[in-house]
Formats: structure tokens, C-alpha cells, sequence
């Protein structure tokens, strides 16, 4: 007889929940339904701000309690599943369930699941707190995630004996706080709860930690992602010395127009925080390329074989004049990155330079040179004649030197005193000087054929953004002899 009483009074609350579900999505579809309408919408946003966000944390919550019953009933249909029942008759897992009938995609019905299936083996083994937390409202998908995951993290490493143990005891320590923690505060203290936890296992981590460290370059179009994984310590030094750059940089307003925060942002607004992280982000880059540049210009990281370390590009004479780019060799890599034409003269413009001839025969022979008579031969002929000056062996590598010497260089600072582009003061360490007429082409180097151009605009000089023209009312040593103008092809900054 009491067995017929319970089964009857589980069907009669099996039913009743079905009916209160029912009018749940009844209820919420005459809410949204509401705010279908524009007077609707209207008049709730002539309301009190205070009295909207009281209703906001109330629908939220009632969000928050409907997502965790989801999860007990997405337990159950995957306990189903999991003993090869089919679903309605039709779908074998639980997941192809909840996307085609639930609109889900994948990563979330996984994600579902993983929270049911978390919170269904806590409770069978006695500790039904944190399913019971977020079904009275107290806790947040979020936080029930954090909490899940971090200490099945926190845990993992330990034998299975004791699993159980740690688990309850990370439980006890951060259920008190996790209804008034934020998921950031939250997300922190389940980080420490393994420093009590599993001492043990976090020594060992911290040990293999900087075993694993790596760095790795990989092509992406026409940048290099630059993937890293180190130990915090590394990663503390690394960013600190980059934002130490950057600081440096904004203190002393030495900064290109284009790398500013736009006027008028604010910056406690989303956007106006959301192009701040974009603009640091940029910035760091830049750091990095600027510091490791100046460590090879300076020879600081040592000599190998009697030579200083630098960068290898190695570019045809033909290929330039074709337009055909020259090779970039990236460490670590058996194949070097294509770079334009535009990129090897920017380069050519202020940098070491070692010829190396590997062919001595005439640049203009057939076979792959330019015709004598093609215009590409007539505009570049300066460049093979100044090869085919070295070419006196069947390897010939000339001596290293600089297209801007010292004296040069100081020379130009003194007239320059920064980029020359158009409202851009970067200070002169922080510049390259730049051949007007190129190298190649004949351009000799010298005051009345150099200025100095950042980075950023020796790069858009280069791609054909911005135009040099010199003032005949001024000699070369002069300030303002040489203008810099954007061309009609120079984007909007």
C-alpha cells in the first residue's frame, strides 16, 4: 500500500511540475511579449532607472533558478542517454537532443551537461549544496561554473582516494562567500583553494611549469603570432618591461597620432575601455619590436663566430627591381617570410647592410633579368651597376656598414629634432632615416637625401601614403627642408 501511495504522490508532483513549467513559459512569453511593444518599451524607459533594475535582477534571477532546474532535468535525460535509451524516441545523446530541439549549439549543450553531470555526482555522493544553492537563487550559472570546474581542477592530480575529501573540504571553505562574491572574487579564491587543498600538487606544477615553458612564431597573412607559455615570473618581467616602454612612451607624449586615444572617448565607458585594451595591446607590440630591435643595434645579446647578431634579408637584385619582395629568415623556421618591395627599400633606409654577391655574371643577362630596354631595367639600373662592382668572386661578402653613420646621424637629428610626418613629434632615438631617393635607385647618403620618419610613417611612406617633397627656399640643413604630405591614398586615421 505505501508503495502505491508513493508512486501516486510522485506522479501527482511530476505533474505539477510539469504544469508550473508550462506556465512558466507562459509567463515569459507574455513578459517578452510586452516588450514587443514599442509603447511598452517606452514607457519602461521613462521609468526610474532604480525600479527597472529591480525588475532586471528579479527576471535574472528567475533566469538564474529556470537554467538550474534545466540543469536537473538535463541529469536525468542524460542518464538515459548514457544507458542507451533513446530520447522521444529519436535522438541517442543528449546533446543532438538539445540542439535540435532546444536551439543550442554544441559548445553550450556541452556545457550544460558538464554542470548536470557536476552537480548530479555531488549530490550522489552527499553533497547536494551547490545544486541546491543555485536552484534558491543564490548562486549564478557563472559561479556555479567557476566553483565546479576550478576545484575539479584543484583536485585532479591527487590520488582518487582523496578526491572526495578535497572536494568537500573546497566546498566548505568557499560556499559561505560564493552568494555575495563576484565571479572575478570568486574565480580568485577557487585559484588559491589548491594552495590548501593539494600543496603537493602545486609544487609540482610550479616545477613543470617552467619545464614547459615555450615561445613559437607562426604565420598569420602578413603578420607573425607570436605564442608564448611561461611561467608567471617570466610573464610578470616580460609585460612589465613592455608596459614600463609604454609609460615611458605616454609620459613623454612621444607617441604618433594615429597610436592616441582618439579626443572625446570616455574612458569609463565600454567602448572607451574596450579601445584602451586595443591601443595597449598595439602598443606592447610595439615595445617588444622596439626593445629587441635595440638590443641587436646595440650588439648586446653577444657575438657568435665573430659577428654580431642581426637580421637576414636577403633580396634579387632582379626580384627588387620586378617588384618580386625579398626573404626575411625567421629563427627557428626552415622557411623565411616574403616581404614586399615596399618592405625591403623601408629596410635598406637605415640599417646595417652586408652585400653578399653569390652570382657574379651581369645582372642584365637573360635569362631572368629585365630586358636592356624595359623600363623596369632603365629605372634600376643603378643598383646592378653597383653590384656588379662587387661582384668579383664567386662569393663576395662586402664589408658592413651603415647607410646612416654616426655623423650623419647626428646631423639629422639636429635638423629634423623628430618624425617628420604630418603632427607626429616621436623623438629622434625612436626614428629611422629615410633615403628619399631609395638606395637602390642611386640615392646617395647624405643630409640633402635623408630625413628622419618613425615607424609607423617610414611604413606608410613606403606603401605610397604619404609623399616627400623638398622646399627650394631652404638649403639641406636647414629645418623644414624636406614636407611630408599625405597622399590621396593615406587612410583616415
Amino acid at each position: 500500500m505505501c508503495s502505491i501511495t508513493d508512486q501516486t504522490r510522485g506522479t501527482a508532483r511530476a505533474a505539477r511540475l510539469a504544469t508550473l513549467i508550462q506556465h512558466s513559459r507562459d509567463l515569459t512569453s507574455t513578459i517578452a511579449g510586452d516588450l514587443l511593444d514599442p509603447e511598452a518599451r517606452t514607457d519602461v524607459a521613462g521609468s526610474h532607472v532604480d525600479a527597472v533594475a529591480a525588475q532586471l535582477r528579479c527576471l535574472v534571477a528567475t533566469i538564474e533558478s529556470a537554467r538550474a532546474a534545466a540543469a536537473v532535468l538535463t541529469r536525468v535525460i542524460d542518464r538515459a542517454a548514457s544507458s542507451r535509451q533513446l530520447i522521444e524516441g529519436t535522438y541517442a545523446s543528449t546533446v543532438r537532443f538539445l540542439e535540435v530541439e532546444t536551439g543550442m549549439g554544441e559548445a553550450t549543450a556541452r556545457a550544460l551537461i558538464g554542470r548536470a553531470v557536476d552537480l548530479g555526482d555531488a549530490a550522489d555522493n552527499g553533497d547536494p549544496r551547490v545544486r541546491d544553492a543555485w536552484l534558491a537563487g543564490h548562486l549564478t550559472y557563472d559561479k556555479v561554473r567557476v566553483l565546479t570546474v576550478g576545484i575539479r581542477d584543484a583536485v585532479k592530480t591527487q590520488p582518487i582516494a582523496q578526491r572526495q575529501e578535497s572536494t568537500r573540504l573546497a566546498w566548505d571553505l568557499l560556499l559561505p562567500h560564493a552568494a555575495t562574491a563576484t565571479v572575478s572574487e570568486l574565480r580568485r579564491a577557487v585559484a588559491r583553494i589548491r594552495f590548501v587543498v593539494d600543496p603537493d600538487g602545486v609544487r609540482q606544477a610550479e616545477l613543470d611549469a617552467y619545464t614547459e615553458q615555450s615561445l613559437t612564431l607562426v604565420p598569420v597573412g602578413h603578420l607573425m603570432r607570436l605564442q608564448a607559455f611561461l611561467d608567471p615570473q617570466t610573464a610578470a618581467a616580460v609585460m612589465t618591461v613592455l608596459d614600463q616602454q609604454v609609460a615611458a612612451w605616454r609620459r613623454d607624449d612621444d607617441l604618433a597620432p594615429e597610436d592616441r586615444l582618439p579626443d572625446g572617448v570616455d574612458l569609463d565607458s565600454v567602448e572607451g575601455r574596450r579601445l584602451q585594451r586595443a591601443r595597449s595591446a598595439h602598443l606592447r607590440a610595439l615595445a617588444l619590436g622596439e626593445v629587441m630591435t635595440g638590443l641587436l643595434d646595440r650588439g648586446e645579446v653577444g657575438l657568435r663566430h665573430g659577428i654580431r647578431p642581426h637580421t637576414v634579408l636577403t633580396v634579387d637584385a632582379r626580384d627588387l627591381l620586378a617588384g618580386l619582395g625579398g626573404e626575411l629568415t625567421m629563427p627557428g623556421h626552415d622557411d623565411p617570410v616574403l616581404v614586399s618591395s615596399d618592405t625591403v627599400r623601408r629596410i635598406l633606409c637605415d640599417t646595417g647592410l652586408t652585400t653578399v654577391i653569390a652570382q657574379p655574371a651581369r645582372c642584365d643577362q637573360p635569362g631572368r633579368g629585365h630586358a636592356r630596354g624595359s623600363a623596369a631595367g632603365r629605372a634600376g639600373g643603378a643598383l646592378p651597376d653597383l653590384l656588379r662592382g662587387h661582384a668579383v668572386e664567386v662569393l663576395y661578402v662586402g664589408r658592413e656598414h651603415r647607410t646612416a653613420p654616426p655623423r650623419l646621424r647626428r646631423a639629422l637629428e639636429a635638423r629634423d629634432r623628430h618624425c617628420q610626418a604630418p603632427g607626429c613629434h616621436r623623438s629622434p632615438h625612436r626614428c629611422h632615416a629615410h633615403h628619399v631617393q631609395h638606395w637602390e635607385h642611386g640615392g646617395d647618403t647624405s643630409i640633402a637625401n635623408a630625413l628622419l620618419l618613425c615607424e609607423r610613417h617610414h611604413r606608410a611612406l613606403h606603401a605610397g601614403q604619404l609623399t616627400i617633397a623638398a622646399d627650394p627656399t631652404r638649403t639641406p640643413t636647414q629645418s623644414g627642408y624636406f614636407q611630408v604630405r599625405p597622399t590621396d591614398r593615406s587612410p583616415t586615421p
